[in-house]
């Protein structure tokens, strides 16, 4: 069942690791923090007086402690994704423990768009490079939504909608069940956002 996949998953230490670092440290002189200074300082000094900046990172903490929304990876970027034609692997799941899904999608678009914006700074990078990785981060969020609708849609159509939009209420080609999506999935997206806004600002000025 659910519950118990859930039960499973708990209680992985390194979580407490992600909660202090991604959502705690850059946001006060935490002592593992590391930033380009002077340069970036007065960056710094406004992420911490940013007090609805502070208040919605504590927010997406509290999501990251409380959700338990799908068996998530924990730490996914492109170097934990292993890609060929015809298959795909991630690998490191030491991290890995029942979230939100947002995180590992916010993580994964963070990690892209670091390495587009970057592009800037390394002139072995060229324009072609920036574009292409412009294009892949489009490409794996609209594929990342294409596949989720499909498998829910493949669920609705053997009656059964999953553990949090069952059948009874929610039945199978209903308005009902199609309003429930598309909230869905509107706050994934606010989710995956905000997920990847902290992380962006991890890697920036934190570890």
């Amino acid at each position: 069942t659910f519950r118990s996949r859930v039960a499973e998953w708990s209680g992985n230490s390194l979580c407490g690791l992600t909660e202090q670092v991604v959502f705690t440290d850059p946001y006060h002189a935490a002592p593992l923090n590391r930033h380009t200074s002077p340069q970036l300082d007065s960056f710094v000094t406004a992420i911490r007086n940013d007090m609805r900046l502070v208040r919605g990172a504590a927010v997406l903490k509290s999501k990251f402690m409380s959700c338990a929304q799908a068996l998530v990876h924990g730490d996914l970027h492109t170097g934990s994704v292993m890609a060929c034609e015809g298959s795909t692997f991630v690998i490191d799941p030491e991290f890995a423990f029942y979230g939100p899904m947002g995180f590992d999608v916010g993580a994964f678009l963070a990690n892209m768009l670091i390495a587009y914006f970057s592009c800037r700074g390394h002139s072995a990078c060229g324009e072609h490079y920036a574009e292409w990785l412009a294009e892949q981060t489009a490409k794996f969020h609209s594929t990342m939504l294409d596949t989720f609708m499909e498998l829910w849609r493949d669920s609705a159509a053997s009656e059964s909608n999953g553990e949090l939009f069952s059948s009874g209420p929610f039945p199978s080609g209903s308005e009902m069940l199609a309003e429930a999506r598309d909230v869905y999935l509107e706050e994934l997206w606010r989710d995956t956002v905000g997920f990847a806004g902290v992380e962006i600002i991890r890697r920036v000025v934190g570890i």
